[in-house]
């Protein structure tokens, strides 16, 4: 899953986080190709099957799943929300995923991205009880340490980032209070702008051609699509979105037009089709 179709999973009444495994290889998806093509589709050919739970002792109440690559290796990490509760890293070692590092006890997390800085693979992290903190990959001790606390951001639910001409930006979305975006800078991150965000739960920077957006969504009001003006070096309203408490936004092309999905809480998936189509250069 790349990091623009990742979007927020939020798990009610379940403490169990599965994996599962594609039962079909690519090859043999190309021997069959021919068959498929005759006598099409058939149902069971290809499934998902669970090998693995996660110890449930160790995940009491998962709020969020990242994945990445870090020196060839694939990790996860499960954000966990449970005020006893720690993130929880796990990495594959070719039987299934195996306990890596515990992260952030004791701090009930929100969100979890990865992401890097001046080249160094990071996590940042989001909770209720303190501001979001940045872990940074070591390499001869092959564990995410401790690098530095953003302060003066509290209660924050999502973190995202997301890159302008080469330039990393973070998103910390706040329920109560103003989301903020932050750029990097010389070392440090720097904050340009707030945004308001009453009620959000969900925030989704995407691109399409050269234009940068950021959708932030809303329990109370309108959700709101930001455009990146390039002149002031600031995101400026561009469009309103009649939907309440969306966890989860994503993008897809798909002939010729590129459509925005949500996931919202009061009834089933929304689908904007084309509704970015006039912002196309």
């Amino acid at each position: 899953m790349s990091h623009r179709e990742k979007c927020i999973h939020k798990y009610r009444g379940t403490s169990e986080a599965v994996c599962v495994e594609f039962q079909k290889s690519i090859a043999e998806i190309r021997r069959s190709r021919q068959s498929i093509k005759d006598s099409g589709w058939e149902d069971g050919s290809v499934r998902f099957v669970k090998i693995q739970d996660i110890d449930t002792t160790r995940v009491h109440k998962p709020n969020f799943i990242e994945t990445f690559r870090v020196d060839g290796e694939w990790y996860f990490a499960v954000v966990d929300s449970s005020k006893a509760g720690s993130t929880s890293l796990y990495r594959w070692n070719s039987n299934g995923f195996y306990s890596q590092q515990s992260l952030h006890p004791w701090h009930r997390d929100t969100h979890i991205d990865f992401l890097e800085l001046e080249g160094k693979p990071c996590l940042l992290l989001s909770s209720a009880s303190e501001p979001p903190v940045v872990y940074q990959w070591n390499r001869s001790q092959q564990q995410f340490l401790y690098l530095f606390q953003i302060t003066d951001s509290g209660n924050i639910q999502m973190v995202k980032h997301f890159c302008i001409r080469k330039v990393l930006y973070i998103c910390l979305t706040r329920f109560i209070g103003d989301s903020k975006i932050l750029r990097w800078d010389s070392q440090r991150l720097v904050e340009i702008q707030t945004l308001p965000s009453r009620g959000s739960m969900a925030a989704y920077p995407f691109s399409i051609g050269i234009r940068q957006y950021l959708v932030l969504g809303s329990d109370y009001s309108f959700s709101r699509i930001y455009l990146w003006d390039e002149l002031t070096q600031r995101f400026q309203p561009f469009q309103e979105l009649n939907m309440l408490a969306p966890r989860g936004f994503t993008v897809v092309s798909v002939d010729e037009k590129d459509i925005l999905i949500a996931a919202i809480v009061q009834w089933p998936g929304f689908l904007l089709p084309d509704v970015l189509a006039s912002a196309l250069p």
